[in-house]
Order: C-alpha cells, then structure tokens, then sequence
C-alpha cells in the first residue's frame, strides 16, 4: 500500500465537491462494510486466557486473526504512514486493555476486542475519503480530513458492529469509551478500552505528556494508583511489542 501523492486542495468549490463525494462514500462504506472475520473468535480467546502479543514465538493463528482485521479495517490507499500508528495504537490498546480487564476482574476478552476496534469508525472513513481523493486525484487537507473521519467514526462504529454482530459489551465499549466523563453509566469495559488508548498514546507517542495520568485514570477505573504502577512493566512489554509487531 504505496503512500500517494496528489495536488492539495486550494479552491474552495473543489473542496466542497469533494467533501461531499466523501460524505456519499461513507454511506457505501456502512453499505459494503468488511466481512465478519472468520478468526475473530481466536482474538477473544487471546485476550479471555491473557495470551502475550505475538513476538518471536509468532503463533501463525493469532498472527492471522489480527491481519484479517488489519487487513479489512485498518488499511486505506495512500495512507499508509498513518494506518501503520492507527494499527500499532490499536494493537498496544487492545493488549492494555485486556490486562487491566484481568485487575478489575472485568471481561478481557470484550475490553480487548473493543480495543482492537476502539478506532475502526474513524479508518473505515478514512478508507472512504481516500477512494474519493484516488477519483478527483486531489487531497482534502489534514485537518479536514481528520474532522471529517472523526465525525463518522461513531456511525460507522456502530454499523460494524451490528454487521459483525458482536456482543453487547464489546458493541458497548467501541462506543462508549469517548464518552468516558460524560456519563456515569459507562461499563467497565468501556472506561477500561479509554484507560488503554491512554495508556498507548502516552506509551507509543514520544511527545504526549499527562502529568497525574496514573492517578487520573486509576480514579475512572476505581484502581488504586498503586495497581496501575504496578503494571507498568507488563505496559512497557506490550508497547514494545506493538512497536515490533507486523501484521
């Protein structure tokens, strides 16, 4: 998947015409959304029996489950740079996820797999900007770009998990984790998979700085800061990892 190189936009009824090409792609998209994979059930397991991030060993059947959804949701011509971070934040999120699951004695295999998945609504618009700009052979700027995928990603969210047809929980937590601090009715799983894109950000991304994170989040999970310091080495073994992994 080749990063491609087209003109930018400046005109501003060029924008418009492609801005709203891409709103009529993202209706496709919800219409012709990525098949069920056929291993998901082995992604829940994993992450249910606390199974490592594939590393050496490289169980072949893990290593395949987690393409297929790299393959199907996370993958957008012309983007390849960012798929790449928005896969390895997502594989770093769903690990972390599951191992806090494990402490609060929450289900790892929802959190995990909610994890996995936190961010397909926002790829799956990427994917349908991108056939857009590929037809016009112009770019809308990153800032748009990123408004206009943040702005489907719950829609599209949401359809994929009902053609999936996954479980509440997971369905739950893929929405609900945004609106952590908005609501006191969020379930575990969802300010779990919020506690792991944390977590990730500030494990994968140099720059990203949090001063009072641990005690922040140890306070939406109702953990002890002590409990979260005292993952950080299994957080650090999943962030190198995910920084390793290729799928």
């Amino acid at each position: 998947m080749a990063n491609r190189r087209a003109p930018a936009l400046h005109a501003q009824g060029e924008a418009a015409s492609l801005f709203i090409a891409a709103e009529a792609a993202v209706e496709t998209v919800r219409n012709q959304l990525p098949a069920r994979p056929a291993r998901l059930r082995r992604l829940l397991d994993a992450f249910a029996l606390g199974e490592a991030l594939p590393g050496s060993t490289r169980p072949a059947d893990l290593v395949a489950a987690l393409t297929e959804v790299r393959t199907s949701i996370y993958s957008a011509e012309g983007y390849a740079a960012e798929c790449a971070s928005m896969w390895r934040e997502a594989v770093a999120t769903a690990w972390i996820a599951a191992a806090l699951a494990r402490r609060k004695r929450a289900s790892p295999g929802a959190a995990g797999l909610a994890g996995l998945l936190h961010r397909a609504g926002e790829a799956l618009a990427l994917q349908a900007v991108s056939s857009q700009e590929a037809t016009a052979a112009l770019l809308l700027d990153p800032a748009t770009r990123a408004q206009f995928c943040a702005d489907h990603g719950a829609e599209l969210t949401q359809a994929l998990a009902r053609s999936w047809r996954l479980a509440a929980a997971v369905a739950a937590a893929m929405a609900g984790w945004r609106r952590v601090g908005e609501s006191a009715a969020l379930a575990d799983e969802a300010r779990i998979v919020y506690a792991g894109h944390t977590l990730a950000t500030r494990s994968l991304f140099s720059d990203f700085r949090a001063p009072g994170l641990e005690s922040a989040l140890a306070d939406t999970l109702g953990l002890s800061a002590a409990d979260l310091i005292s993952l950080q080495p299994e957080l650090d073994s999943i962030r190198d990892a995910a920084v390793r992994f290729k799928a």
